[in-house]
């Protein structure tokens, strides 16, 4: 995680993904604290150098991803309840096919 985080885009595309998160989820009726997306990458910040994906460990290890209960759910609770997710859709379509062609090699 401590790559995606150094890097200023990836950093920006992060909070953008969280952004959408948060805004599915509140329009779905979930209480969201405001700052969440803040903390959260503070918090991610803090022990960037400890963590790694869940979904990055499954793809290096062969196995499914769970794109689709990631970030393919909030595309999900987006469209449902008119939210724009375009960054969750990219990122769920490009995660789909790489999971796709792991699985088939």
């Amino acid at each position: 995680l401590e790559e995606v985080l150094d890097n200023e885009a990836l950093s920006k595309m992060t909070m953008a993904v969280m952004r959408e998160a948060r805004a599915a989820g509140t329009a779905s009726g979930v209480a969201l604290p405001s700052d969440i997306v803040e903390t959260t990458m503070a918090e991610l910040q803090k022990h960037k150098c400890e963590l790694v994906s869940s979904m990055y460990l499954d793809l290096m290890a062969g196995r499914p991803l769970e794109v689709d209960v990631i970030n393919g759910a909030v595309s999900a609770i987006g469209n449902r309840f008119g939210v724009s997710t375009p960054v969750n859709d990219f990122i769920s379509a490009c995660l789909s096919l790489a999971d796709k062609r792991a699985r088939n090699k």
